[in-house]
């Protein structure tokens, strides 16, 4: 399936990101037996060591699944 589409992945709350952080967004297409979903979230880290990250924040899970499309 290919679409030419952008798609909008919104946060419930905004997400306080300070200088010199890593965002890591995590998405998920889940499925069941006629609809079809997203589930996404963001996390922030900031690096305090050469080999070791701290979570500085994060957005809740977020969902798709009230709009879900049917397949």
């Amino acid at each position: 399936m290919i679409s030419w589409f952008p798609i909008f992945f919104p946060l419930k709350q905004p997400l306080y990101v300070p200088p010199d952080t890593e965002l890591e967004v995590s998405m998920w297409r889940q499925t069941d037996d006629s609809k079809v979903w997203y589930e996404w979230m963001v996390e922030a880290y900031m690096w305090v060591g050469p080999s070791q990250r701290v979570k500085v924040g994060a957005s809740d899970m977020c969902s798709s699944r009230k709009v879900a499309c049917l397949m």
